[in-house]
């Protein structure tokens, strides 16, 4: 452990100390920086899975105004090297693009949690937000590829709907999941809709006229 600890630099070592730091003297002792700073640092540790919203307060700290300043203070300079080692170590975001991006994907989970569907109308507003824009604009750039493969794996994730076909393809997968839930596996039988569909994606998976997404969900119910 004292070795791992040997080996980590000035700014890491100083990142765990402010994290462990309780004792209210010491606290007081921090400069307005370090506090919010801290802040980050206990907000990361609390959701470490998104970054700061551009709004956001956490512990009574306007945490997402401050991110925008060190932002704003490094565009034109004037954030010291010191900082800016600091915030590098603990993989800062320091674009406010990937920022807004990351909290309109957080919005669009929420929605598919609390409405159990991910079929957003282009005039959906969602907690103030325009969510359903924002859909719109991700087909836009994923059409015209301007839009990241992380950006599109992250989307298909969570069962983003590229197209009406998509959404459509996607309910039917669905409904054959349920049935082989249902039917211990068993295939539905050739007569039937449902046995139809299914007979033509393992031919069209096989012949890999199909995205690897969508082959790689067929491979998991086994008809590929």
């Amino acid at each position: 452990m004292l070795a791992k600890i040997i080996a980590l630099n000035n700014e890491q070592r100083f990142v765990i100390a402010l994290k462990r730091m309780s004792d209210p003297f010491n606290l007081a002792l921090l400069s307005r920086w370090e506090k919010h700073f801290r802040a980050i640092l206990l907000f990361r540790d609390k959701y470490p899975e998104r970054w700061v919203y551009s709004k956001e307060i956490f512990r009574r700290e306007r945490i997402g105004d401050w991110v925008n300043a060190q932002r704003n203070a490094y565009a034109k300079g004037t954030l010291s090297p010191r900082r800016i080692e600091l915030l590098n170590a603990i993989d800062f975001c320091w674009s406010s693009t990937e920022d807004r991006w990351q909290e309109m994907f957080e919005l669009f989970k929420h929605y598919k949690a609390e409405y159990f569907t991910v079929e957003i109308p282009i005039n959906k507003k969602y907690k103030n937000k325009n969510l359903g824009i924002w859909c719109a604009a991700q087909r836009y750039y994923r059409k015209r590829g301007r839009l990241s493969a992380e950006r599109q794996q992250l989307l298909n994730s969570v069962g983003f709907i590229w197209s009406k076909y998509d959404g459509k393809w996607k309910a039917k997968y669905h409904e054959v999941c349920e049935y082989f839930i249902i039917h211990a596996g068993d295939l539905p039988a050739y007569s039937t809709k449902l046995g139809q569909w299914v007979y033509n994606q393992t031919r069209k998976g096989r012949s890999r006229t199909y995205s690897a997404d969508r082959i790689e969900l067929l491979r998991k119910i086994g008809i590929i």
